[in-house]
């Protein structure tokens, strides 16, 4: 029956109750899914993947895959998503016309043949699992010929004892499946720990590769048939780093293929205009050098020395504004699928950060200690034209001996599109004295102090410091929050996008953007960390007062909204210093 003598086709053809049509066929013929607007790009990257051909057969049958897995990367936007789902259904579609697909694998009949959607989203399987859902129930072939049980609305049972089953990220979640195929989708930004407890040693845990191995060996198990699929295994996710577990898949694949072997891997990697031409009409383009080495990825006019480059990528021109409206590393990631270095610098475009230190600080100095007289200064121009109109708020990086204390104060200046304009007017440094400790209260006080000519009305800190604030400002009236960043730095991502659409008018505060410029992230987890013998102090308050500026309710902005704090009266010491001589407190403190 099949002349090429391949035991898996003959095999195969042997349990079929009917002919499989194409690729193209299911996709878009009004007998199967339908769908007639699918990117030439998704149809023959499915065609490259459901070999067309079995020589000896009359039919152009459509048989299996020669490949073990596909691994889609690739900038957002370019279907990586939209063509896996596609592959599964049409996976399940191949299932559909054998006569018996549980006899092909040796398999109980009464067992479950399970296609799994399993992705970071705890059960729900993700976009990927609401796209397969919504296609089936628009879908001719789902709906008469092969139609799923509709009193079950948790994953889609099918005849045959076919399941298309949404899993949570857990690696247990698979226990006792008979997979004949998933998709992993977001591989790229599951967890990673270097010490976790997800890990039998305590040691390194890889989400993503612990969800690839335990159902790898499942799939392997009990559907390789004569070393052949009829399903491959689906592997998405958007480029993030060199290292990470798509980008090891990928460099994997290149070099076995440049050592002649077989990968047994498809890969799917792509950028949005190449999926989607018809967007980009003007075929005209920009370039950008995508950085290597100690040269950082940048664009690049004709003329310049990178312009003709080896590592340069033509970006079209009607993505220029939004390649321009964020970090050119994230820009390169998200729009063209290349990936970052697995730890390098946070910021990458410095002249541009360095442009929004824009306005001169309130403070006369970039540091004061709070001890012996030297206390901070503030400059008459800046009380002389303060925006009494807007409520003040003030974040200190709080530290008592080794490290320095932060200390950042700022306001919203307005809403443009909903987004708010940050001002921040003060940094400043309270380095230790050696033999000294931080003095807490002398910072304490001078925010009191301050407050009375500016409405200066909440004050945070991180876990720590949080907890001092809340003995010292609750009881005159004034507001406190606590800041703290997570492990994967997320205030600080979300602090450098704002940076960089221009939402932040910063104090000029060299420590700080020295502290800045010199952060690291790490790719694989997104953690930001100072550089060996650095620090991060003062950026950490700027961070802070950014983040707490941006969650803050907006009416909280309006003074109209806050009742004036009561602010206790001071008196100064002989040494310079403050200190609280009376007043009268709104509220008492717990236990007093």
């Amino acid at each position: 029956m099949v002349s090429s003598g391949d035991p898996f086709a003959q095999a195969v053809a042997e349990q079929l109750a009917r002919y499989p049509v194409s690729v193209l066929e299911f996709v878009t013929g009004d007998s199967y899914l339908g769908l007639k607007n699918v990117y030439p790009a998704v149809i023959t990257a499915l065609e490259d993947i459901y070999h067309p051909n079995v020589d000896g057969l009359d039919n152009p049958l459509r048989i299996g895959t020669k490949y073990r897995e596909v691994v889609l990367s690739g900038g957002i936007g370019c279907a990586k998503t939209y063509t896996s789902v596609l592959g599964i259904l049409y996976g399940v579609y191949l299932l559909s016309c054998l006569r018996n697909p549980h006899a092909l694998f040796g398999l109980d009949p009464n067992s479950e043949i399970v296609c799994l959607i399993q992705s970071i989203r705890y059960q729900t399987g993700g976009i990927a699992y609401k796209l397969t859902r919504e296609i089936i129930e628009g879908s001719t072939f789902f709906t008469k010929h092969f139609p799923k049980n509709h009193q079950i609305k948790n994953e889609i049972q099918l005849p045959h004892n076919i399941v298309i089953r949404p899993v949570s990220g857990e690696q247990s979640a698979a226990i006792g499946m008979n997979i004949v195929s998933v998709l992993l989708d977001e591989l790229s930004f599951m967890r990673y720990h270097a010490k976790s407890v997800y890990s039998e040693d305590g040691g390194e845990y890889d989400q993503a590769r612990a969800l690839y191995s335990a159902t790898r060996s499942r799939i392997d198990s009990r559907f390789a048939k004569l070393g052949r699929y009829l399903i491959p295994m689906w592997l998405a996710g958007s480029a993030r780093h060199k290292e990470d577990f798509i980008q090891a898949k990928i460099r994997d694949h290149v070099q076995l293929m440049a050592l002649g072997k077989d990968s047994g891997i498809y890969v799917y990697n792509k950028t949005i205009w190449e999926v989607k031409p018809q967007d980009y009409p003007s075929r005209n383009t920009f370039r950008v050098y995508k950085g290597q080495g100690q040269t950082p990825p940048q664009i690049v006019d004709e003329g310049s020395p990178l312009f003709e480059s080896e590592h340069v990528v033509d970006v079209p021109i009607e993505l220029d504004t939004a390649f321009r409206a964020q970090p050119i590393n994230v820009a390169l990631r998200d729009i063209c699928g290349i990936p970052s270095i697995e730890i390098g610098n946070f910021v990458v475009e410095m002249e541009r950060a360095k442009s929004c230190f824009d306005r001169k600080n309130m403070f006369t100095t970039e540091s004061c200690t709070f001890q012996g007289g030297d206390l901070p200064m503030v400059w008459k121009s800046f009380l002389a034209n303060a925006r009494t109109d807007r409520t003040w708020f003030c974040h200190l990086d709080l530290s008592r001996t080794t490290d320095s204390t932060g200390m950042a104060i700022g306001y919203v200046d307005k809403w443009v599109h909903n987004r708010p304009k940050i001002v921040v007017a003060g940094l400043l440094e309270v380095p230790p004295v050696p033999g000294h400790v931080v003095p807490w209260d002398a910072i304490i006080n001078f925010i009191f102090r301050a407050s009375k000519r500016i409405p200066l009305y909440c004050i945070s800190a991180d876990q720590v410091g949080y907890h001092y604030l809340v003995e010292q400002f609750p009881q005159w009236g004034f507001k406190i929050a606590k800041i703290s960043d997570n492990p994967n730095s997320e205030i600080y991502h979300k602090f450098l996008t704002s940076l960089v659409e221009g939402d932040i008018s910063i104090a000029n505060h060299p420590r700080t953007i020295d502290e800045l410029l010199a952060l690291m992230v790490d790719e694989k987890t997104g953690k930001v960390s100072k550089p060996a013998g650095g620090t991060k102090d003062c950026v950490d308050a700027l961070v802070g007062l950014v983040e707490l500026l941006k969650i803050c309710p907006r009416h909280l902005h309006d003074l109209g909204w806050w009742q004036t704090p009561h602010i206790p009266e001071m008196e100064k010491q002989s040494d310079g210093s403050f200190r609280i001589t009376g007043g009268k407190p709104m509220f008492a403190l717990p236990g007093g």
